[in-house]
């Protein structure tokens, strides 16, 4: 499907227009079950006793941060002081076999396109590399 949509325009817009309508419902129900809420029964001993209405704080917490980033979002400041040591070295915590993985995965997805020389063990930086 990922290869036709690259090859065909006119798939590809139908793709995403069906996405966005698709998102456009879902965005509808995230708002009905965080604002309206949800009505559900209570049972007691297998015996409807209530109707209760439910509401979704996750939701209307995700709503909120879409829509209102500047003030919902989750900001993080990192401030780096002091001078840095020239002789200092940088060590990877990747295990060659996953950095592999990683490169497969990276490649397939068309994030990069390896040349025809590019060898595998070129492209990765295993932990014992720098041990």
């Amino acid at each position: 499907m990922y290869e036709l949509r690259e090859r065909d325009e006119a798939f590809a817009k139908a793709w995403d227009e069906a996405l966005a309508e698709a998102l456009d419902v879902a965005e509808g129900e995230l708002y009905r079950r965080s604002v309206r809420g949800v009505v559900k029964r209570v049972y007691y001993k297998d015996e409807h006793i209530d109707t209760i209405r439910e509401y979704s704080d996750t939701l209307l917490i995700f709503m909120l941060k879409s829509h209102r980033p500047e003030k919902y979002r989750e900001t993080t400041n990192t401030n780096i002081t002091g001078t840095l040591k020239t002789d200092s070295k940088v060590t990877h915590a990747i295990e060659p076999d996953t950095a592999i993985n990683i490169f497969d995965i990276l490649a397939e997805a068309g994030c990069f396109e390896p040349g025809a020389d590019d060898a595998k063990a070129d492209q990765v930086h295993p932990a014992s590399a720098d041990a």
